[in-house]
């Protein structure tokens, strides 16, 4: 088994993609309710601004850090080495996955905008400038989940030599260099058993 796969938080997080539907779905939703106040065109816009840009700023000059989840975060003096190694990666980073994901997403986007009509009579939320505060946050959600997990499938994907030729990112650096959210506290996930047989 690669090394990079003994990591349950890389796991855990490229999970986290199967939510994505219902994102969009929620972003569909709100804006399908009441009456547009803007172009849909123009409305459709602000949405892909507010809700990509922050996400694609995020990852390429402070990447949030795959040791965060949900409202706690390891302790930055309990990563492994090799964990070390993954934010290593991550700071690097790779521009043009960010950049092709938010593309992507614009694109469904578009696609959401375009079929807010049949949504229109389902939606439960009660009116338009109401909706396009949800459409915005679930479209943000939407980036989030995206953007994260395409992260540790990268790190999955990386062979043993690869990753082993990552240095360890300095400890004293990563609250500065990372987005590191939730309460500080010794251990979230159980550690998976490394295979001795490597691929």
């Amino acid at each position: 088994m690669k090394k990079s796969w003994s990591d349950p938080y890389l796991w855990v997080h490229v999970a986290g993609a199967a939510t994505l539907p219902l994102w969009l779905f929620a972003c569909l939703l709100g804006l399908a309710a009441g009456d547009p106040i803007l172009p849909m065109g123009v409305e459709a816009f602000l949405v892909a601004v507010l809700g990509a840009a922050p996400v694609v700023w995020m990852q390429l000059k402070r990447p949030y850090s795959l040791y965060s989840l949900l409202a706690v975060t390891l302790k930055l003096e309990k990563l492994s080495e090799d964990q070390l190694r993954v934010l290593t990666w991550l700071k690097a980073g790779n521009p043009l996955v960010v950049a092709g994901a938010a593309a992507l997403l614009c694109l469904v986007l578009k696609l959401i905008s375009d079929g807010t009509a049949i949504a229109a009579a389902s939606t439960p939320i009660p009116n338009h400038f109401l909706g396009l505060i949800v459409a915005i946050v679930a479209f943000l959600g939407a980036n989030l989940f995206l953007q994260v997990p395409l992260s540790a499938l990268q790190v999955l994907l990386k062979s043993d030599a690869v990753f082993g030729a990552i240095d360890p990112y300095a400890n004293g650096r990563i609250l500065s260099d990372f987005t590191v959210l939730g309460i500080k506290i010794d251990k979230i996930l159980p550690e998976l058993e490394s295979d001795p047989v490597r691929i």
